[in-house]
Formats: C-alpha cells, sequence, structure tokens
C-alpha cells in the first residue's frame, strides 16, 4: 500500500511538473520570449510531451535565432507527427527557402498544393522560385493558378503580366497588367508596363488617355509614380513627331526633379535634332554622352547623332569626333560579341575577378540563350566561388531555355540535344 501511494505521489508530482512546464512554455509564447520558448520547448520534449505543435514553435523560435539545422530538425518531426499539417509543410517550405535550399524549399511548397491545391500562399512561394530560378513556364503556370483561384486580387494579375513579359507574350502580358488596372487603378506598375506595351505597339490614343487616367488619381504629381507616367507621356509626343509637345514635357520633368535626368536629355536631344535644332540636340546629347561614357559611347544611335547634327551645323571636327566614335561601336556579330564575352569572362575568373567574370558570362547568354558553354562556365565560376547551389541553378537556366524550345514545338537539333541531355546528366552528378 505504502508503494502505491509512492507511486502515485511520483505520477501527481510528474503531472505536476509537466503542467508547470506548458504553463511556462505557454507563458513564454505570450511574451514572444524566444530564450524561453526553446527552454521550456526542450523541457517538454524531454518529458514526452511530444506534439506538432510545441515542434513548431521551437521552430519558429530557433529560426528567428538563425539556427536553422535545429529548427528543420523540429519541423522534420512535426511532419513525421502529421504530414498534410499545411502549416507545418509550410513552414518547412520557408526554412529551407531561409537557408537558401530552393530546391527543398519547393518541394514542400508543392506538397503543400498537393494537400491543398487552392493554397495561394503556396502557390505565390512556387512561382517566386520558378521565376528565381529562370523557369518561366512553370512561373507562368502559377501565375495563372492564382488568377483562377483570386481573381479579385491584382497582384496575381500583375505577376503574371511580369512573367508573360519575360517569356515575350507582350500581348498576354498587356491583357494580364490591364486586368490588374481594373481591379485597381491606383497600381501604377500595371499602368506603366501597360502604357509602354501600348506605345511600343504605336496604341498612342490608349497610351494616352491610361497614363493621363493614372495621373488624375494622384494628388502629388511629382511624385516618382507620376514622373513615370509623364515621361510615357513625353514619350508618346516624341513617337507622334510633336517635337514642340515633346520638349515641354521634358521641361516641366526637369523643373519637377526628374530622377533620371538621362532620359529627359535623350528625349529632348532627339526632339530639338527632329526640329532641326541642332544646337540644342548636340547639348542636350552631349550632356546624357558626358553623363555614362561607358555604356554610351557603346551605342550607335547617340554619337552618330550628334555627329549628324555637328555636321548640319558644319563644326566638321566635332561631327568627324563622333563619326568615329559611331563606327567604332557599331555592334559587331552576334557570334563575335559571344566569344568576346567568354573569354572575357574566363580572364576575369583566372584573375579571381569573379563578379566581372559572372557579368561576362551573362552576357554572352544574352547573345545566345540557347549555347551551353557560357552556362557551363558561369557555373564553374560559382564552383570557384564555393557556392554550388547557384552552379546547379546556372546549369538548370539552359535545361528551361531548351524546355521552352521542346514545349513551343520548335525543331531541336541533334547537337542541341545531345549538349542538353549531357547537361542534364552533369546536373544529377553534382547533386549527388
Amino acid at each position: 500500500m505504502k508503494t502505491y501511494f509512492l507511486l502515485l505521489a511520483g505520477i501527481l508530482l510528474s503531472s505536476t511538473s509537466l503542467f508547470a512546464q506548458r504553463e511556462e512554455f505557454n507563458r513564454a509564447i505570450i511574451n514572444d520570449d524566444r530564450e524561453a520558448i526553446i527552454r521550456y520547448g526542450e523541457q517538454l520534449l524531454l518529458s514526452n510531451h511530444q506534439s506538432k505543435e510545441v515542434y513548431r514553435k521551437l521552430a519558429q523560435a530557433y529560426k528567428e535565432k538563425s539556427s536553422y539545422s535545429k529548427s528543420i530538425d523540429c519541423l522534420n518531426k512535426a511532419y513525421l507527427l502529421d504530414s498534410t499539417d499545411i502549416k507545418t509543410t509550410i513552414s518547412l517550405g520557408e526554412i529551407y527557402l531561409a537557408n537558401g535550399d530552393e530546391d527543398k524549399a519547393l518541394e514542400y511548397f508543392n506538397r503543400t498544393s498537393d494537400i491543398d491545391p487552392s493554397n495561394t500562399y503556396a502557390l505565390s512561394l512556387q512561382l517566386k522560385i520558378f521565376l528565381n530560378k529562370g523557369n518561366l513556364t512553370s512561373a507562368q503556370k502559377r501565375a495563372t493558378m492564382l488568377c483562377q483561384i483570386d481573381s479579385s486580387n491584382f497582384a496575381h494579375f500583375r505577376n503574371l503580366g511580369i512573367v508573360n513579359l519575360r517569356l515575350g507574350q507582350n500581348k498576354d502580358a498587356a491583357e494580364a497588367f490591364e486586368h490588374a488596372m481594373l481591379l485597381n487603378p491606383k497600381d501604377i506598375l500595371s499602368r506603366s508596363k501597360l502604357c509602354s506595351y501600348l506605345i511600343t505597339s504605336a496604341q498612342y490614343k490608349k497610351g494616352t488617355k491610361v497614363a493621363t487616367d493614372g495621373l488624375a488619381l494622384m494628388s502629388d504629381l511629382k511624385s516618382q509614380n507620376a514622373i513615370v507616367l509623364r515621361r510615357n507621356l513625353a514619350l508618346i509626343q516624341y513617337n507622334q513627331k510633336n517635337a514642340d509637345s515633346c520638349i515641354n514635357l521634358v521641361k516641366q520633368l526637369r523643373a519637377d526633379g526628374d530622377s533620371i535626368d538621362v532620359y529627359t536629355y535623350k528625349l529632348a536631344g532627339y526632339s530639338y535634332f527632329m526640329k532641326g535644332f541642332y544646337d540644342d540636340a548636340a547639348a542636350n546629347l552631349e550632356v546624357l554622352y558626358q553623363k555614362s561614357p561607358e555604356a554610351d559611347s557603346l551605342q550607335f544611335q547617340l554619337p552618330f547623332t550628334i555627329a549628324q547634327a555637328y555636321f548640319n551645323m558644319y563644326q566638321l571636327k566635332e561631327a568627324k569626333k563622333y563619326a568615329d566614335i559611331a563606327i567604332r561601336n557599331i555592334t559587331p556579330s552576334p557570334q563575335l560579341l559571344y566569344s568576346g564575352n567568354l573569354l572575357k569572362g574566363q580572364c576575369s575568373v583566372e584573375a579571381k575577378n569573379y563578379k566581372e567574370g559572372i557579368a561576362a558570362f551573362e552576357e554572352a547568354i544574352q547573345v545566345s540563350p540557347t549555347e551551353p558553354v557560357a552556362y557551363t562556365a558561369l557555373k564553374n565560376c560559382y564552383l570557384k566561388m564555393k557556392n554550388r547551389q547557384k552552379a546547379i541553378e546556372s546549369l538548370n537556366r539552359y535545361i528551361a531555355v531548351i524546355d521552352r524550345q521542346k514545349e513551343s514545338g520548335l525543331e531541336i537539333s541533334k547537337e542541341t540535344m545531345e549538349d542538353y541531355r549531357a547537361v542534364k546528366k552533369h546536373i544529377e552528378e553534382m547533386k549527388q
């Protein structure tokens, strides 16, 4: 009997201790005390009081302390207790994303969608990862799903427009931006993107209305958002060959503090040239040239127009100077530009100037996106920087480009398919 009472007392004491730990744990959560959450949470686990809620709270506390491995361990244990819990799968995706493992994060965000296909948060994070990886086809699929599930959210349509733009589907992008703008007329990003499309497609009347309607909604016409729309109006006037109107709009932009004054100097310069005011044209375009000579001197049109202006003023020495610049900087053939950037990048990497090397390889990729050599060179550069994740992503970008060509029905050459298979195999080897 005595033994029975001792056992009962021990059970009651243990129960009281567990209750006290739970109370302290709950108090720590209310007070947002990370250290206390960890201390009492670990005590609860030692007392065999395991639950997904305790694991999740512990995981969040460890995450806030940047202890990602411990946070992941807690969430994995919570996942084992209930693999259908959406909060746990999303938290696992978030912690892997914070830890730089996009593939693992995507795995758990996909599992969330398997549990709840209408979960817009998981789809939004999938969209973000696919955009970051350059997998635009998968990003477009998620963006479309988000628009279908939550059709009243303007941001989903704006994101769809951005993806469509990157895919080169400009008309579809414009339709998405227009839908976003209808849902939220104050969405200036969608409005300015739509206006840009209308300008490039010569729909000047509609573009003017989109910009002026947006300005009518703003209380401060000197704000950056307002200036963006006012630039569009100036560009429309230039494209319609209304030089005087364009110049007046540009002068107002400068007076109101347009931060990108190179844009106004360009428009003003070309407008003055259109009017035959060659001295004003040269003055404005030279300001633009001097602001960024290394970038703008590589353009043909800018120095060539300056040369024409000086020639028309019979200032032949200056005209010849800028004509020489224009001729010297005519863009070479794509293949020469590709090879030149590859060589420049390789030289930079050998000199351990990795930033310049990456920039050169990216330039090469822009010129010939279906050639695998630049992607491989980029991969090798990231490996030298000990960034294995970025190295794998570089190769995945090449795979995504060829996948898009295959999906669009384009004929793929035998050599390209051989490269494609070799790169895929190499990616799998790197992941092992």
